[in-house]
């Protein structure tokens, strides 16, 4: 009665790493237009990516 549903702790598990992955890598990769780096995986994207604003 005291606690509520974990609703945004499954949600954010569910579809926040999934989702915010695949679309950062297409993102990404299309944003790059391959800057040199080619999609070999899609989870090391995230971690080399960088922002548009510091690269400019």
């Amino acid at each position: 009665m005291g606690n509520p549903p974990p609703i945004p702790s499954a949600r954010i598990s569910c579809t926040g790493p999934l989702e915010e992955e695949g679309t950062y890598d297409q993102t990404l990769e299309f944003r790059r237009g391959g800057d040199g780096q080619p999609r070999r995986s899609t989870r090391p994207t995230q971690q080399f990516y960088q922002p548009p604003q510091a690269r400019n």
